[in-house]
């Protein structure tokens, strides 16, 4: 009777493992692009904030730069 079942545990055991590490790498995948998104968007506004203080004429710094 084990012989019998042997073979279909192991074909399910097997395709439950791909499909839990298929998962992971996604997952993964998935955290990259959201850490690199995030990265890309602070450095915009980082990139915006200095700029902008260099160009409001109100500011201290526009004086100096001119």
């Amino acid at each position: 009777m084990s012989d019998v079942w042997a073979g279909s545990f192991d074909t399910d055991l097997d395709a439950r493992r791909q499909r839990v590490q298929q998962g992971i790498a996604e997952g993964r995948a998935r955290s990259a692009r959201r850490r690199q998104s995030r990265a890309a968007r602070a450095a915009r506004r980082r990139n915006h904030d200095a700029a902008r203080g260099w160009l409001l004429r109100v500011s201290g710094a526009w004086h100096v730069a001119r």
